[in-house]
């Protein structure tokens, strides 16, 4: 019986030491500030992500028709034209 609980702790042990390198490990899909700001090819990718996150207006107009004529009020049922109120024409 005491042999077993040894053997029980010893495992237990082995498996709480054995964490320890587990958990310190770096994550290989995240780049950290200090390796994203030292090369130009991470400032590069730093300003590419910056860009593609960066919030614009969907202006969408019909070419074919001219920028500001819209023959309806500019939702899906008419082809996805927008308002002139988006623009400084209106």
């Amino acid at each position: 019986m005491r042999k077993g609980l040894i053997y029980i702790i010893a495992v237990f042990l082995m498996i709480l030491a054995s964490c320890k390198d587990f958990l310190e490990i770096k994550p290989l899909t995240m780049v950290g500030a200090e390796d994203l700001l030292a090369t130009p090819a991470g400032v590069k990718t730093l300003m590419a992500t910056l860009y593609n996150r960066w919030p614009m207006e969907d202006f969408v107009f019909h070419p074919a028709n001219g920028y500001n004529q819209h023959p309806g009020g500019g939702g899906n049922g008419d082809g996805g034209w927008s308002l002139s109120s988006n623009t400084d024409d209106a």
